[in-house]
């Protein structure tokens, strides 16, 4: 019989981050190791080992693991994943290049588009078509597939996606040529795109279904090696993972669902910024990752996990539902270089976990921003990850002073510089999302959390005029305590676009209870774990002559109501509420259909802060900023008790991060162990 903990793991590329969960006590322990590419599963399995034995439990006592990964994100932006074809309708191959015929730049006469993850040697077109009503117009012929897979497969592919012209309103030619390639390749893994994703719009539907085949060969196989180890260690309790759209989903149905992971780690963070904010009585909170690749940035307003089906990808759109999540190449390992007119730039490329940073001692030789952490003296290069892993100073100064040489600066002053930097390209990140969520940010509270989130946190609030930080008790592990919160969560679209006064609404419900009864059978084996499911119906709907759709919440009295203005009515409602005016007049259309099942998970609060330690004693660095070198006070974090406050500059150290403290900001210490720093007027 499984014990009462959970087990939550978090992969990045440069740490793996574990937190487990006595369910009973709610006494929580965190651990952090190095991640070790291109076999990550022996970090994840050595982040659990260690985080057992430090609390002496037994594997055969674990509930449940919960695992979220980058692995199918850093496949994308990386591009290693599968060698792949793309079967796609007479006519349409160049629909990966065409995309949405728009430039990265258009002020940049010099912008290159991006180069799609098939190229176009790799694209085969097949007679077939289908018309927008779902009406064949040119029927499917089996030699015509037969022919196309065997030249891509000739070609070296392993996998391939499919992706016909209007197959959302008629799927029955790709589902016809899933079986011929199938039959005569059955090695070769398949995608088809009114399987994955059945929306309208061409070039996302065709990118969505290209990035699920291109990630599935190795999501797939991580999976199956994952559980292979976690069995040897007599691991106990099923293997969950987390999901792009901020849920979690047990790894038998992930790997049929492949895609579904490509923003798996950034979400978990998310989650758990939820739950920090409603129990902090946060209302408006920006969530700042900083990891060792890079940070991601997500906007919270009310507690709430914000979502899109606009999300991107590098350079590609994701329509899946997914916690609304930006990313920056600003993270510690991120490396600092000079462009061509002597400009101090940083990132987007990552030292990752090997070599690492110059300071780590791996061969590494670039300057990197944790080099510059350490350089500048905010690290303390005895006590990086708990003493785990020593860090070098003189291999971090060696790193920048092959820089600086090229510039007027010192190498303390270019250290800065590259944190100023840094900073810079936050900002970036920052004001993009300001401006598409039309807030300001200075109402809002920095959340920092990540290995470098809570070291960086005052640098990025100074510029952008927030007078409020939180860190929680263990940051550097924040995103492996977020998979443990994380709800079980299914969706589906489908594209209909009808006008919504001609849909008979018993249609509209028979196709929501068939996808609920369908996810309800796939949650059967967790239901013992859950406190409930429950379904929740949407759909995308516009006016007619519209280009963007508005998604409106449809309740079972709408569905199975008698009102006169049956879908209209809503719609109008929402697009008033949305835009400060409607105009009943205009027919209404509605596009696509969704649902999302629900099945809650039991959680456990943040746990308040037991007895407080003696009073803290610290030691001192010498610390490098704005300009000048001066004596500044560091804490360990364990010996902060309940109420204590300090007022900066002052350095606190754990195992997982440091937080600096800059002058002018005060910090005190709150009954849950999160730090609280707010900025004193001048």
């Amino acid at each position: 019989m499984p014990g009462p903990y959970m087990i939550g793991v978090d992969i990045g590329g440069t740490f793996t981050d574990v937190a487990m969960l006595d369910a009973e006590t709610g006494e929580q322990w965190f651990g952090k190791t190095e991640s070790t590419p291109p076999g990550f599963e022996a970090g994840v399995v050595k982040g659990i080992t260690g985080v057992l034995a430090q609390t002496g439990r037994s594997p055969e006592d674990c509930a449940g693991f919960v695992h979220g990964t980058t692995l199918a994100l850093n496949a994308i932006l990386t591009r290693s994943g599968a060698r792949l074809g793309l079967l796609t309708t007479e006519g349409f191959g160049d629909v990966l290049e065409i995309g949405r015929l728009q430039m990265p730049d258009p002020f940049n006469l010099y912008t290159q588009k991006p180069v799609p993850l098939v190229r176009r040697q790799f694209v085969a077109e097949v007679a077939e078509r289908v018309l927008g009503s779902g009406d064949v117009l040119t029927p499917l012929r089996e030699e015509a597939v037969r022919e196309a897979a065997a030249r891509l497969v000739g070609r070296g592919v392993d996998a391939i996606a499919i992706c016909f012209i209007n197959a959302y309103k008629n799927p029955t030619h790709e589902i016809a040529a899933v079986e011929i390639v199938q039959r005569h390749h059955p090695t070769v893994s398949v995608s088809r795109s009114s399987e994955v994703w059945p929306e309208i719009r061409e070039y996302e539907r065709a990118m969505v279904t290209v990035m699920h085949a291109y990630v599935a060969p190795k999501v797939r196989t991580y999976l199956d090696s994952l559980q292979e180890r976690v069995d040897e260690m007599r691991l106990a309790g099923p293997l969950h993972v987390t999901t792009s759209n901020g849920g979690m989903l047990p790894a038998r149905l992930v790997k049929e669902r492949p895609g579904t992971t490509l923003l798996s780690g950034p979400a978990a963070g998310v989650i758990a910024s939820a739950q920090l904010s409603e129990t902090c009585g946060i209302d408006n909170v920006l969530a700042l990752d900083i990891g060792g690749t890079s940070a991601d940035i997500a906007v919270l307003t009310k507690a709430q996990i914000p979502y899109s089906t606009e999300t991107r990808i590098g350079d590609f759109p994701l329509i899946f539902p997914s916690v609304d999540v930006s990313s920056v190449g600003a993270g510690g390992g991120s490396i600092a270089r000079l462009d061509n007119m002597g400009v101090i730039k940083v990132g987007p490329s990552s030292a990752g976990a090997v070599p690492g940073p110059a300071c780590y001692g791996r061969g590494g030789t670039s300057p990197t921003v944790t080099d510059a952490y350490l350089a500048t003296g905010i690290l303390d290069p005895e006590n990086f990850l708990g003493g785990q892993l020593r860090l070098r100073p003189e291999l971090a100064r060696e790193a920048l002073a092959a820089l600086a040489r090229q510039t007027r600066y010192s190498e303390r002053e270019l250290a800065e510089g590259v944190l100023r930097v840094a900073t810079s390209n936050l900002l970036v990140g920052v004001a993009r999302a300001e401006a598409h969520k039309g807030i300001d940010i200075r109402e809002f509270t920095l959340l920092a959390y990540g290995g470098a989130g809570p070291t960086h946190a005052c640098f990025l609030a100074e510029e952008l005029a927030i007078r409020r930080i939180a860190v929680p008790p263990s940051p550097g592990t924040f995103c492996a305590w977020g998979s443990l919160l994380a709800d079980f969560r299914l969706d589906w679209a489908q594209t209909i676009h009808r006008p919504a006064a001609e849909m008979p609404l018993a249609e509209l419900s028979a196709w929501y209870a068939e996808r609920e009864a369908q996810g309800r059978e796939l949650l059967a084996a967790e239901r013992a774990t859950l406190d409930g499911i429950h379904a929740l119906r949407s759909a995308d709907m516009r006016y007619r002559g519209q280009g963007h759709n508005l998604e409106v919440s449809l309740t079972h009295d709408v569905l199975h109501g008698d009102d006169a203005n049956g879908l209209s009515g809503p719609f109008h409602r929402r697009y008033h509420d949305v835009y400060g005016t409607s105009d009943p007049s205009v027919p209404v259309e509605l596009v696509t259909a969704r649902l999302t099942l629900v099945g809650r998970t039991r959680k456990r609060p943040l746990r308040e802060v037991g007895v407080p330690p003696a009073a803290p004693t610290a030691r001192t660095r010498e610390v490098f900023v704005r300009g000048h070198a001066s004596t500044v006070p560091a804490f360990a974090r364990r010996d902060l008790n309940v109420g204590w406050q300090y007022r900066g500059p002052c350095l606190i150290d754990q195992l997982d991060s440091t937080t600096f403290v800059q002058p002018g900001w005060h910090v005190h210490v709150d009954q849950y162990g999160i730090l609280h720093l707010e900025h004193e007027p001048a």
